[in-house]
């Protein structure tokens, strides 16, 4: 009993730091936030190739795509927390478990798009919460599977 509060504080403690992380980038400027992106996209692009006129393209293929592989790469840990959180309480419903997360996840990817309406060169974005959600649905949907799947285990043990 008491390993699974441990697990519960632990959790919950992470959500709130994936959570703080995500809100950090979302109140960033549009200008700082497209810079952070660049800079990123052309380190990737000069790990990649060691020819500058390679590095370039490499760099403009990323970056079109950087800022989204972020969305679903810290939603997929958030989901994950929350989910792992979740299955630390006891359900009447099962299903709770994977309800619980998907409704908190969605709720905070829809606050924070509500909240870039108010930084500086950013806005609001349903594509961004639906990118956001195959980040923390996937995690979510691959953490109940391995419940489950220990679940069964232990019952057949």
């Amino acid at each position: 009993m008491k390993i699974k509060l441990i697990i519960r504080y632990c959790f919950i403690v992470l959500t709130i730091f994936f959570m703080a992380v995500i809100f950090y980038f979302s109140s960033q400027t549009g200008e700082k936030s497209g810079s952070v992106s660049q800079n990123v996209s052309q380190g990737i692009g000069t790990v990649i190739n060691t020819n500058s006129d390679s590095t370039t393209n490499v760099a403009n293929f990323v970056l079109s795509y950087i800022r989204k592989f972020a969305h679903v790469f810290l939603y997929a840990g958030l989901g994950f927390c929350v989910c792992v959180s979740a299955f630390t309480f006891s359900f009447k419903h099962k299903w709770l478990w994977l309800l619980i997360p998907v409704v908190f996840c969605f709720a905070y990817a829809a606050s924070d798009e509500f909240h870039q309406l108010f930084v500086e060169g950013r806005g609001a974005s349903f594509s961004d919460v639906m990118i956001d959600s195959i980040g923390f649905l996937t995690a979510i949907l691959l953490s109940n599977l391995v419940w489950f799947l220990i679940n069964k285990y232990r019952q057949h043990k």
